[in-house]
């Protein structure tokens, strides 16, 4: 079995110098301010939020945008889906869950 350290995840952070820590993590503070708690009787639950989350995805990554597809699933969840430049490679799915505790 191989073990990783956490570390092992962080090589080659230095890879990007220019990346825009204190953009990213606004931009972070702003997703997690919209309200989007999603209750089983859909009446409770207030859509105009999830609409504010998809409007600030769309508006705070413009390239992926550019090359992706945003497609709204069901009550508002989402897919992006960015194309690959080779067809041949295996397909790579990453998702993500917010739920309350």
């Amino acid at each position: 079995m191989i073990q990783k350290k956490v570390t092992d995840f962080f090589a080659l952070e230095g890879n990007y110098p220019d990346l825009d820590g204190e953009g990213a993590a606004a931009r972070l503070s702003a997703a997690i301010r919209c309200k989007t708690i999603n209750y089983f009787d859909h009446s409770r639950t207030d859509y105009t939020e999830f609409d504010k989350l998809h409007a600030h995805i769309k508006a705070s990554y413009p390239n992926i945008m550019r090359v992706g597809t945003f497609e709204r699933i069901g009550h508002h969840a989402v897919l992006i889906t960015i194309p690959g430049s080779d067809a041949s490679l295996p397909l790579h799915v990453a998702s993500g869950r917010r739920s309350r505790c």
